[in-house]
């Protein structure tokens, strides 16, 4: 048993199989595991690991799934987003680290085979499955030869962290084999988290003016869906030219699984000062925001049209 891998990436197949011969969740388990949830949800995010003490190690593993056993008690899409994207970040991390055999072990255990080393090379099917929804990771921005998209190294380590932020975002929805002490660690959890602020109220005033593609990423948000940073500028340069209040388009981030106060403050409030103008219909296809043919060349138009339709109707 690999206790190094197995800590690194508690999500692989082998830390499930030491978790199973676990008897019970002891005490230490559950503190550990509140711990590690915790910190996942607050601000600091997860540290990696440097101690290879076999106990610590061990316990890595062990928080990691108590954890998620918390989670999902908690049946809260927002905190069991933030978790796998704190986690996802740590294991990024870590495989900044690895050896190419390493990085190859990782992708196996999202059923991915690596056919080279650096550049490596996968099948084009498991890229598309595993891509960061970025406009730096479309297809056609990447090298593509006989049915395998070509990667840097840095460029694989991302994929294979957004393939466990996707991992560690699935869970189970039945929790009746949960131990009643991992349920009561989950509540004090949730009584020592702040509240969950939502959106702007004037994001969702009238939602039918939105053209498809923004309405969706306005949905996008409300499930605490973690857009890639193509779309929250896009969709925070709407918003603005929309005549919505700085405050008010911050607010609409704030359900984000990364939602950073200070981060996005500064992010929208840049694109305000700089009064930078919404891209066009072609742009925002390109970017594969486009969801519709909403027969407009430029978003801003939606709402125009809907209107001039609303009066040929009436």
């Amino acid at each position: 048993m690999d206790l190094l891998f197995c800590s690194r990436y508690p999500f692989s197949s082998e830390a499930k199989a030491l978790m199973k011969k676990k008897i019970s969740v002891g005490y230490d388990d559950v503190e550990r595991a509140k711990k590690r949830l915790l910190s996942a949800l607050g601000k600091g995010g997860l540290k990696p690991v440097t101690v290879g003490v076999d106990a610590v190690l061990e316990g890595e593993v062990s928080s990691y799934a108590v954890a998620r056993m918390m989670l999902a008690c908690l049946k809260n899409r927002y905190f069991l987003g933030r978790f796998a994207v704190a986690e996802s970040k740590r294991v990024g991390r870590y495989l900044s680290e690895e050896e190419d055999a390493g990085l190859k072990r990782v992708a196996a255990e999202f059923g991915v085979a690596l056919f080279s080393d650096s550049p490596f090379a996968l099948p084009f099917a498991d890229y598309l499955k595993y891509a960061p929804k970025s406009i730096d990771y479309k297809l056609i921005n990447m090298r593509m030869r006989d049915g395998k998209v070509h990667l840097g190294r840095s460029e694989l380590i991302r994929v294979l962290e957004e393939a466990a932020r996707m991992r560690m975002e699935e869970m189970p929805a039945d929790v009746s084999g949960i131990p009643e002490n991992v349920r009561k660690a989950a509540e004090e959890v949730r009584g020592k988290l702040p509240k969950e602020e939502g959106f702007g109220g004037k994001v969702f005033m009238d939602e039918g003016s939105y053209p498809p593609c923004i309405a969706k990423l306005l949905e996008r948000m409300r499930n605490s869906e973690n857009l890639p940073h193509t779309a929250r500028w896009y969709l925070a340069a709407f918003l603005l030219k929309t005549g919505m209040k700085v405050e008010d388009v911050i607010a609409a981030f704030r359900t984000a699984p990364d939602y950073n106060e200070q981060v996005t403050r500064y992010q929208v409030e840049y694109l305000a000062k700089r009064n930078y103008s919404v891209p066009s219909c072609a742009s925002v296809d390109t970017y594969g925001l486009c969801i519709a043919d909403c027969g407009v060349r430029h978003p801003l138009n939606y709402k125009k049209r809907v209107f001039v339709e609303a009066r040929k109707s009436g």
